[in-house]
């Protein structure tokens, strides 16, 4: 490990960059050299020397802390995703590192210093490994003052404001409605709408009764106003009632924003608890192979709006500026809350047994963060 002591003795930078890589003998990394099943292709690494070259005057040097697995993150190393790097590639699209060199220019514009806690601007840029040397302008500082595990998981974060501001103008005490409640971006929209005064409606597979009631305690407890099953929405006629009489939707406001990440029958269901004019935004399909039906009278006769949202396409079409502002948002929000998503750390060394657990169906596993050091 590097002290930061090295830091703040008069070196050149030349002879300083020696000795700074010279030191890198623990770099690991995840790396796939061709599309699979992740426990087959993914193979653990020790060693790269491209990564003991001195830097070049436009890029840093960041020693990872965290990165979580996604789906989208194995989907990619499938082939299945649309976001294909070039292979070999190192697995990983988020997580949240270190500064510990900076490049003459980087230096010269005083755009990075030592010390900084960054997060790639850019996806497929790999983060399961325990150095990353990149072009400054696919980082963007972020605080650390702010949970690491969070900060590692940003993408959620970022993922959840934009569906939430991006697509439909809420007051304070208006309702949005969200299937996949207790996924992690799920779990991230409960809380920022709490955070603005919005309310929510959150829908969750039923497995059987602990499971459900286990999901919906803790739903409730980051903020969730309603929660409820796919088996009560299937009685659609028995829900409404509920939905207008026990939840008191019969004199005010109905939902004019359905947030979805299944599809399936969830969303033409869902649908008869929405207003008119109301906005469906579409950013998973945790239903492989599943379409998102709705009755077209909703869209002639309501003037429902269908959306989609991926934040990676986002990313990879706005400017740099576009995306600090958008982490300052989240920032500001992370501040200020006590947010929590449901996680397990596992240590980088045991990067098999965290994809194992990933591929084991264990209810309220919570997502799995590998912490690199």
């Amino acid at each position: 490990m590097i002290s930061y002591s090295f830091f703040n003795q008069k070196k050149s930078t030349s002879s300083f960059n020696k000795f700074l890589f010279s030191t890198i003998s623990n770099y690991k990394q995840i790396i796939y050299y061709q599309h699979g099943d992740p426990r087959k292709v993914l193979k653990f690494e020790e060693g790269n020397e491209e990564i003991k070259k001195e830097l070049k005057p436009n890029e840093i040097l960041i020693k990872m802390k965290m990165a979580p697995i996604n789906p989208a993150d194995l989907n990619q190393i499938e082939g299945v995703y649309p976001l294909k790097p070039k292979l070999p590639a190192i697995g990983g699209n988020e997580g949240i590192g270190e500064v510990i060199e900076i490049g003459k220019d980087v230096k010269n514009q005083n755009l990075f210093k030592i010390g900084d806690y960054v997060i790639p601007t850019r996806p497929a840029i790999g983060t399961w490994r325990t150095h990353l040397k990149i072009n400054y302008e696919k980082a963007v500082k972020i605080s650390s003052k702010i949970d690491p595990v969070i900060l590692s998981n940003m993408g959620l974060v970022r993922t959840a404001m934009k569906l939430i501001t991006g697509f439909e103008s809420l007051n304070k005490g208006d309702f949005l409605v969200q299937n996949a409640a207790n996924s992690a971006v799920g779990q991230s929209v409960i809380q920022i709408a709490k955070f603005y005064g919005f309310k929510t409606i959150n829908f969750i597979r039923y497995k059987n009764a602990n499971l459900y009631n286990e999901t919906k305690n803790y739903l409730e407890s980051i903020g969730a106003d309603f929660v409820s099953n796919d088996i009560e929405l299937k009685d659609i006629k028995n829900f409404r009632k509920k939905f207008n009489q026990e939840w008191g939707f019969k004199n005010q406001k109905k939902p004019k924003l359905f947030l979805n990440c299944v599809g399936d029958f969830w969303v033409d269901l869902i649908a008869k608890i929405l207003g008119n004019d109301s906005s469906i935004v579409t950013y998973g399909g945790m239903a492989r192979g599943s379409k998102v039906s709705i009755s077209p009278s909703k869209l002639i006769f309501q003037n429902f709006k269908l959306f989609g949202f991926w934040l990676s396409q986002w990313l990879n079409t706005h400017s740099n500026d576009q995306i600090i502002s958008l982490n300052s948002l989240c920032q500001d929000m992370l501040h200020q809350v006590d947010f929590k998503i449901k996680t397990q750390v596992v240590s980088f060394n045991d990067f098999y047994l965290a994809l194992d657990k990933n591929f084991k169906n264990e209810p309220n596993r919570g997502k799995i963060v590998l912490k690199m050091d």
